[in-house]
C-alpha cells in the first residue's frame, strides 16, 4: 500500500514499461527460433517472470515506492513477449482464412473476459484484511497461480504430444511424412 504515490511516479512507471516493451516486441521473434526454446519456452519464461515480478512487488518497501521503477522493465518480458508468442501461437493454430477470427478470440479472452473477471475480484481481494487479502497476499497468490498454470500448461502440451505420437494412420491414409499406408500387392 503506497499511500500518496505521486502522479510523476505513476507516469514514470508506465513510461518504463513501454520503453522496455519496444525492444522485446522487435526482437522476440528471434527467440522463437532458438533451438529448445520456441513459442512454448517463451510462454513459460513469461509465466516465470510474471511470478518473479509479483514477488518483487510484494517485497517493495512502502517507504521507497520509487523502487518500482527497477521492477517495471520486467513488463517488457511479461507483456510484450507473452503477447507476441500468444499471437504467433494463435496464427499457427488458426485454420486457413480464420486468422482474424483467432486474433479476435485471443483479444476477447485477454482484454475483455480476463479483465472483466479480474476487475470484479481484484478490488475486493486487495482490500486490507479482514475484508480482503491485501496487496502482498494477492501478489503472492498471483505468483503461485502463474507457476501452477505454467506446470498445467506444460503437462497439457506433453499429454497432447504423447497422444499424437501414439496415433497410427488408418489403412489407406498417409502417414506423417505423406507416404501411403497401403502396402503394394
Amino acid at each position: 500500500d503506497f499511500v500518496g504515490t505521486t502522479k510523476l511516479l505513476l507516469g514514470s512507471s508506465i513510461a518504463m514499461m513501454c520503453v522496455f516493451e519496444v525492444p522485446v516486441f522487435k526482437y522476440v521473434r528471434h527467440v522463437f527460433q532458438y533451438p529448445g526454446v520456441g513459442l512454448n519456452g517463451v510462454i513459460c519464461l513469461c509465466y516465470f517472470f510474471l511470478a518473479l515480478r509479483c514477488c518483487l512487488y510484494m517485497l517493495l518497501p512502502a517507504k521507497h515506492p520509487w523502487l518500482v521503477l527497477l521492477i517495471e522493465p520486467l513488463h517488457g518480458i511479461t507483456f510484450a513477449a507473452m503477447w507476441s508468442a500468444t499471437m504467433e501461437y494463435g496464427s499457427q493454430l488458426a485454420p486457413p482464412g480464420t486468422l482474424a477470427r483467432m486474433v479476435a478470440l485471443i483479444n476477447g479472452i485477454y482484454y475483455q473476459a480476463a479483465m472483466a473477471f479480474s476487475g470484479i475480484l481484484w478490488g475486493r481481494l486487495v482490500e486490507r484484511p479482514p475484508q480482503g487479502l491485501g496487496f502482498n497476499h494477492c501478489f503472492l497468490l498471483d505468483a503461485g497461480a502463474m507457476l501452477v498454470w505454467c506446470l498445467v500448461w506444460q503437462l497439457g502440451l506433453r499429454a497432447v504430444a504423447r497422444r499424437r505420437s501414439r496415433r497410427r494412420p488408418f489403412h489407406g491414409m498417409a502417414d506423417a511424412d505423406g507416404h501411403s499406408t497401403v502396402e503394394p500387392q
